[in-house]
């Protein structure tokens, strides 16, 4: 019960597509369940047509249900129900007379050719084959009432005005019904499309902002963060400080034990990167091995960061088949300064980083007056 209700919750967040199976089938079901109250209402008043031919029809429903169940067909169990419902109204009308609201039925025939459309494959989204299907509801009904108002009832029954009234409400229940259950499976369909569309969305974004391996922003979006540090550094005298880190003799791992192991440094890296800054800050593969930090504070603070980054790093060792491999970083800390820009804020930090290596790499260097 508990996994159903689950589903129930997911599928009405859009988080989970209508089981087109169980849709149907419940819809059999529903239907067949109608047919055997208007079964009744037939048999007790007698119209022997009427109530042998919603007999047959449980029947239908009832196999209806059962093969949905086993066999996706759904394309003719619209196009049979379709018709049913049709014929039965024009059937029921034209014995019984118009005052007992049968017709009203046909009238969710036409959101349902729309909705049917929508979501079965098989017509591809066409909407020229439920315009058809609406075009014909539209004459039936039409001549329906021409000849209820002419001809009357086919049968001549005489039906208590009561009984008429009640059997009018009934169909009119019954109809707003349909209309209600049409509207809320188009509603779930839409919904869980919207969800479906926002994640792919999400996925996108991802693959066009972030790195697929290090899962950092790539360095497209890390421009767009470096420009707005640079306006607010301008116009509201915010500090900010770029890191710029390179993995020490990371060819050389490359070279001696392959691609997979470079991506796992990478991978582990960038771990460990993320795990030393704060959520305001942004980290970016600029590319390669090189990555690029943006600390919004001041310079101690940026060094400190830099600090836990490059002694984290050494001390971690990454099992590369039998071997234990330890890996050093080596960074650059610059604090942005006025008239800087992107290109020469993060080439300061690059050429400190790169002096670091070559004193000796497995540090971090910074300008000494900040």
């Amino acid at each position: 019960m508990n996994r159903f209700m689950s589903a129930v919750g997911l599928t009405f967040r859009g988080e989970r597509k209508l089981n087109e199976r169980r849709k149907y089938q419940g819809c059999g079901i529903i239907l067949a369940f109608v047919h055997i109250i208007l079964t009744v209402l037939f048999y007790s008043l007698k119209v022997e047509k009427l109530y042998i031919y919603n007999a047959v029809i449980v029947l239908f429903y009832i196999v209806v249900a059962v093969i949905t169940g086993k066999v996706y067909r759904y394309t003719y169990v619209f196009i049979a129900t379709f018709i049913e419902i049709l014929f039965h109204s024009i059937l029921a009308s034209v014995l019984l007379g118009w005052n007992l609201g049968f017709m009203t039925y046909t009238l969710g025939l036409v959101p349902m050719s729309f909705y049917i459309a929508y979501t079965i494959p098989y017509f591809k989204q066409n909407f020229r084959i439920p315009f058809i299907y609406s075009v014909i509801v539209f004459v039936c009904f039409c001549m329906v009432r021409e000849y209820c108002v002419y001809n009357g009832s086919l049968l001549n029954i005489i039906i208590p005005e009561v009984i008429v009234n009640r059997v009018f409400i009934f169909n009119i229940v019954l109809t707003f019904g349909f209309l209600w259950v049409v509207s809320l499976l188009f509603s779930l369909e839409v919904y869980y499309m919207q969800h479906h569309l926002e994640s792919e969305n999400t996925s996108l974004e991802k693959l066009a902002n972030y790195d697929p391996l290090t899962k950092l922003m790539n360095r497209r979006s890390m421009d767009i963060f470096l420009k707005d540090a640079i306006e607010k550094a301008e116009q509201k005298k915010e500090v900010f400080c770029i890191i710029m880190a390179d993995i020490d003799d990371f060819k050389k791992v490359n070279d001696t034990y392959g691609h997979a192991a470079g991506d796992m440094v990478l991978e582990e890296t960038a771990k460990i990167i993320i795990d030393n800054v704060r959520d305001e800050d942004c980290v970016c593969r600029w590319g390669g091995e090189e990555i690029v930090i943006l600390i919004r504070s001041e310079a101690e603070t940026a060094k400190n960061v830099a600090q836990r980054i490059c002694k984290d790093i050494a001390a971690t060792r990454l099992d590369i088949g039998p071997v234990k491999l330890a890996i050093t970083i080596t960074l650059g800390v610059t604090q942005y300064q006025s008239g800087d820009n992107i290109e020469s804020v993060v080439e300061r930090a690059d050429r400190y980083m790169y002096t670091g290596k070559k004193r000796g790499k497995n540090q971090i260097v910074y300008d000494q007056n900040q």
